[in-house]
């Protein structure tokens, strides 16, 4: 409260008309001639006393800032006529190509242009030719670092995008509880890819699921071991029956063995079926048999 009241006291003092007696001044040597109620706002730094306000700075560090930034000026346009002195209005890649030459040149002047000189002359000419492109060869590799390293992030975001589409696309079809889909989804993320060959979605090798299937294939191998995920809200009935009402049954599996929707499947999406065979432990959909089924 007391430093509330200060602070009113101190903006009256500051916007209070120039009829006024006190002018209030940021440094002084003494308080004797300021207020008393506003001592409390003077610091001592060194011999002086200094009004703190917010944003001030004292004339001497203002003094000190612009000798600095006169200084920093003054040193530039100096560089630059020393600068254009020295090499006119040449340009700097000019410059370089001159300054390359500078060993043919001292060569030249000892006047012992033997066999092995002329080489190294030749050495430097093409040295000298090669320096400004191998420059700009230099930045260009650079940059293509620099461009191929944003291409690849990008490229991460967008598959790491298109495996969570594709996830909850197969979870909402396969009628995944609301409260499960962020497991499946950061499941998904771990045991997803995106195959370069045809930027299709499928389950990465060495995950523990079955290799290359789609990730609607994936939910029916999980379906046994994450039964939670689906909850009992489908009733009673067979486990057969009630992965099927859920969407998820695999027809080559044992427990849901369905040679008509085999024969469905194999008619409508020959690769799914060849999928949904392998994860059912067959080798392929043709030659599948209730007995070798897991």
């Amino acid at each position: 409260m007391l430093k509330n009241c200060r602070s009113i006291l101190l903006a009256a003092t500051v916007l209070s008309p120039p009829s006024r007696a006190f002018a209030l001044a940021g440094v002084v040597d003494n308080l004797d001639n300021v207020p008393e109620g506003l001592r409390d706002e003077y610091v001592q730094q060194g011999d002086k006393y200094v009004l703190q306000v917010t944003g001030f700075k004292p004339e001497s560090e203002l003094s000190a800032l612009r000798t600095a930034r006169d200084k920093e000026r003054n040193d530039r346009l100096a560089l630059e006529n020393r600068v254009k002195t020295t090499f006119g209005d040449e340009k700097l890649e000019d410059v370089r190509i001159k300054l390359d030459r500078i060993p043919e040149l001292e060569a030249a002047a000892e006047g012992k242009l033997d066999d092995e000189k002329i080489n190294g002359i030749v050495e430097g000419r093409v040295k000298t030719r090669l320096a400004p492109v191998e420059r700009e060869r230099d930045q260009y590799k650079s940059r293509v670092g620099e461009l191929e390293g944003a291409v690849g992030e990008l490229t991460s975001k967008e598959k790491k995008r298109l495996i969570r589409d594709k996830a909850r696309e197969a979870g909402n079809a396969a009628k995944l509880r609301p409260e499960a889909m962020d497991d499946f989804l950061l499941l998904a993320e771990t045991v997803l890819e995106v195959r370069d060959d045809d930027n299709e979605v499928v389950v990465k090798d060495g995950t523990g699921f079955t290799a290359g299937v789609q990730p609607a294939v994936l939910l029916t191998d999980l379906q046994p071991k994450r039964p939670h995920w689906w909850g009992d809200s489908f009733g009673g009935g067979s486990g057969g029956n009630r992965d099927a009402q859920r969407g998820v049954a695999n027809p080559f599996s044992k427990a849901a063995w369905n040679m008509t929707a085999q024969g469905q499947l194999m008619q409508s999406d020959p690769a799914k079926a060849e999928q949904m065979a392998k994860a059912a432990g067959h080798k392929e959909a043709a030659t599948a048999r209730q007995v070798d089924a897991k």
